[in-house]
């Protein structure tokens, strides 16, 4: 089987500071205000997560508007 996620992944462009980076921040403080301990994450952040949680093997399509599809697979 497969897990599907869509999420926002955050990240950083040539300048370090992009876009995304600010609104993941604003995605940040939403969190909080919703959730314990939420947070938006980096693709890396990611990665680490779903390694942790036994996933062999993932993969990411970028969606408009910061969101992307994240494809999960334990086999």
């Amino acid at each position: 089987g497969k897990v599907l996620i869509v999420e926002a992944i955050i990240g950083k462009d040539k300048e370090g500071e992009s876009m995304s980076r600010r609104l993941g921040l604003l995605y940040d403080i939403s969190m909080m205000v919703y959730t314990t301990g939420g947070k938006e994450r980096t693709e890396e952040e990611f990665k680490g997560l779903f390694q942790r949680a036994g996933f062999k093997s993932h993969t990411i399509i970028k969606l408009p508007f910061l969101q992307s599809l994240i494809v999960l697979s334990k086999s």
